[in-house]
């Protein structure tokens, strides 16, 4: 394009191209500045109690931009801060809580100092007044925050780690330090009477030193002076670690946390390897037992009833490992499962009260054979349980797989044998009203 321009002509074309060039940069789009801060920066002035500041917490994630989010649950999303000297972590709800649950979570976090445990730095809760635009017109609405921020730990969670690095958990000293901090940080909130609700690998956070460090008290419960359990009418929790007598009854206790424990470290152990599926009923592995068992709603009382074939019911933990499927050649039953090596026997079938007869009372009985060697079922008294339709009732009652009676168990219902060999437990009763439909 400079054809037959002097050499001179083109020389001074030169400031005319720089000037272009810098005319527009400054009608260019700006590049946006992020601003650091400092971890004191984040606290109000007059704070006494860790509240923070929203607008900093909005600068340090992007405004909670999808690129800064390092993991979500169900409650929660959770965004990466970046300070000038150094990072947080901040948790944002999906949905604004209950007051009083925000101020629970928020509690158990401020007062719990523990080395294994994520150490709480603070919160922000408040409303933010924003202009939207409705029905043509704009209106100044106020848009509620719930905000909580947390030490960053750069290794990221327990689960990552097994799923990422298999060799490094075949070492037993690093399985055993692991197990044995998650196992502090337990037992100091339960000394605090604080149950966690949610013990999985996700919600083990593990520090430079690869130190675990329990977080996500999304679920956490406070226990009152004097009760040792509580009832939980809306279930939470993650199915394979849940214990049965909360995925039952809603029913939690001290020794819920402690069942979730114990499929983590079955976990760890296993080199990372969870033996027992996301999509099964909760159990544990264990001692050696060998049941036979055919559950069924058959009954032999000659009233009208309605059967369930093992292969209908949903069986704990059903990995060949644990059970398996065979057939008897005198059996009238087509086939039946037959338990190896799960100390909790977790069975349960579903019936829609459409298909049974409206007004009738009805008995549930479970139909099974004990093996010669049964040792992992001593203790054979255990909890039956019946949930409803309608408004969901849940009666529950005392059972013992073996046929001997002990005299300080009157309130134990014991099994009874049947003609064609099988023993028949009788589980529960309930009527087909209204109330089920």
């Amino acid at each position: 394009m400079y054809l037959g321009i002097s050499a001179a002509s083109a020389l001074s074309q030169v400031p005319s191209a720089l000037a272009l060039r810098q005319q527009i940069s400054k009608h260019s789009m700006p590049r946006k500045v992020v601003k650091l801060h400092r971890l004191e920066d984040l606290f109000c002035e007059t704070s006494t109690d860790k509240s923070m500041k929203l607008q900093v917490l909005q600068d340090i994630t992007e405004n909670f931009s999808v690129d800064t989010v390092i993991g979500s649950g169900g409650f929660a999303v959770v965004h990466k801060g970046k300070l000038e000297d150094g990072c947080v972590a901040v948790k944002k709800f999906h949905e604004v809580l209950e007051y009083k649950s925000f101020e629970r979570e928020v509690d158990c976090l401020i007062r719990i100092k523990h080395q294994n445990i994520v150490r709480c730095i603070g919160y922000y809760a408040g409303e933010q007044k924003k202009m939207v635009m409705m029905d043509g017109k704009n209106l100044l609405v106020g848009v509620r925050h719930q905000l909580i921020c947390f030490e960053y730990l750069h290794n990221g969670s327990l689960r990552r780690n097994l799923d990422d690095d298999y060799h490094c958990w075949s070492q037993w000293n690093m399985c055993y330090d692991t197990i044995r901090g998650i196992c502090l940080g337990l037992h100091h909130l339960h000394e605090h009477r604080i149950l966690h609700g949610d013990i999985k690998p996700d919600n083990i956070l593990l520090g430079d030193d690869m130190t675990p460090k329990i977080a996500d008290f999304g679920l956490s419960r406070l226990l009152e002076q004097g009760k040792s359990r509580i009832l939980i009418e809306k279930k939470y929790g993650t199915q394979g670690y849940t214990a049965p007598e909360y995925t039952n009854n809603g029913e939690f206790t001290i020794k819920s946390d402690i069942y979730s424990l114990g499929v983590l470290i079955e976990n760890i152990l296993n080199n990372g390897q969870h033996t027992i599926s996301m999509d099964d009923t909760a159990s544990i592995t264990g001692m050696e037992s060998m049941v036979q068992a055919e559950p069924s709603l058959e009954g032999e009382t000659g009233r009208t009833s309605k059967m369930l074939q093992s292969e209908s019911l949903l069986i704990a933990n059903n990995k060949p490992r644990h059970w398996r499927w065979i057939s008897l050649p005198d059996s009238r039953f087509a086939k039946y499962a037959e338990l190896l090596s799960v100390y909790f026997l977790a069975i349960s079938g579903e019936v829609s009260p459409a298909d049974l007869c409206a007004g009738a009372s009805y008995t549930v009985y479970l139909v099974y054979k004990l093996a010669s060697s049964s040792c992992g079922l001593r203790g054979f008294v255990q909890t039956s349980s019946l949930r409803l339709h309608g408004e969901h009732t849940v009666a529950t009652s005392k059972v013992s797989l073996g046929q001997e009676a002990c005299a300080s168990d009157s309130d134990v219902t014991y099994p009874v044998p049947r003609s064609d060999g099988w023993l028949e437990l009788k589980l529960a009763e309930f009527t087909n009203d209204d109330e089920m439909r």
